[in-house]
């Protein structure tokens, strides 16, 4: 009986755990991971924060710390010492609407014969592409980033992480 009375607690300890992460905002996330502490900042930056607490939504084309300490010339000067505005460009560049899962992304590419489009909160358009099993997304000035992390689960949507910074035209 004692024993059914401790397995019961550690029951529902676990669905009270899970259902507090899912309540957890993309934006609690990413404050709470070590790889994500600049893009913390740039999304404090442009004043994006409240935006991303709200209802969502939202899926998060996250870059790590690495992904934007690789950032050279103009791109590293717009993140690093650019206005708010020019800042909120690249975090809204970063961001889809919707829960968009890599099974979506997936799907589409099939459908799209090998390609599917993705349209930013900016309205701006990334291509998916698939090579070797990873998903491979291609920015409008040809860069190209790879999902290396997928579907982390936010109250309000998922973090994709990626291991290069999309950059606005």
């Amino acid at each position: 009986m004692r024993i059914l009375f401790l397995v019961v607690v550690i029951m529902i300890s676990g669905i009270f755990s899970a259902n507090v992460f899912a309540q957890r905002t993309v934006i609690d996330v990413i404050a709470h991971s070590k790889d994500h502490s600049f893009l913390l900042g740039t999304i404090k930056k442009a004043g994006l924060v409240e935006t991303l607490m709200g209802a969502g939504p939202f899926t998060i084309l996250s870059p790590t710390n690495t992904a934007f300490a690789k950032l050279q010339g103009p791109s590293k000067e717009v993140v690093t010492s650019g206005s708010r505005d020019e800042v909120a460009k690249v975090v809204i560049y970063n961001i889809l609407a919707g829960n968009i899962t890599t099974d979506i992304i997936l799907q589409g590419i099939k459908d799209g014969n090998g390609k599917t489009s993705l349209k930013t909160l900016d309205g701006s358009v990334i291509t998916a592409t698939e090579s070797k099993g990873k998903i491979i997304l291609t920015d409008e000035r040809g860069i190209s980033t790879t999902i290396i992390s997928t579907d982390i689960k936010a109250g309000n949507g998922l973090i994709q992480v990626i291991d290069n910074v999309l950059m606005p035209v």
